[in-house]
């Protein structure tokens, strides 16, 4: 296989497996996230339940954008937008860019 062929199926399965390391990472940290939000297990359950409807309800826009921009436009705009949203959910707290950003969302009370 040429380098091309290579790149063009090693870049979509390390986005895979960065979408599927999301899904998997809040149940190693379960107990973790529970004592930090104080919330209980079936809220957690809840909020990881809701991941599967997320990515059904995306799959619709995502199916329009690779028809219009192409997939590899496409794959480089959703590994980017799931990077930035992973990093700033990991910044400190004290920075509160993402506690703003959550906020004026209408996904946090202010």
């Amino acid at each position: 296989m040429t380098r091309a062929r290579w790149t063009i199926l090693i870049v979509p399965a390390l986005l895979y497996f960065l979408s599927y390391f999301h899904r998997v990472a809040p149940v190693v940290a379960a107990g973790d996230l529970m004592a930090t939000f104080t919330v209980s297990a079936a809220a957690l359950g809840t909020l990881s339940a809701i991941y599967p409807y997320c990515f059904a309800i995306m799959a619709l826009p995502g199916g329009s954008l690779t028809d219009f921009l192409g997939p590899g436009r496409t794959l480089t705009l959703g590994g980017l937008s799931m990077s930035a949203g992973r990093c700033s959910s990991a910044w400190p707290r004290a920075s509160g860019w993402p506690s703003r950003a959550a906020s004026s969302s209408g996904s946090a009370p202010p």
